[in-house]
């Protein structure tokens, strides 16, 4: 039996918490998974650098709505 994408979205938003390398993985399984896993992107964000905050500032300027997402963030 195939497990439904909402129990799937649940095990996801618990797994991917270590600043987005999980959720990566994820989304190279298979193209199930990568559709999922894509509600969980930016849920957790690493930020490495004044380039990466700049990179991510003009993200969130340019699709404000992922901002909802971000759950952790490691500065």
């Amino acid at each position: 039996e195939q497990c439904p994408p909402e129990i799937w979205l649940r095990i996801f938003s618990q797994a991917c918490t270590d600043g987005g390398q999980t959720g990566a993985s994820l989304s190279s399984v298979s193209r199930a998974f990568k559709h999922v896993s894509a509600e969980m992107r930016y849920q957790s964000v690493a930020l490495h650098g004044l380039h990466r905050m700049r990179s991510f500032a003009a993200t969130l300027e340019s699709t404000p709505h992922i901002l909802r997402r971000v759950r952790h963030l490691y500065i």
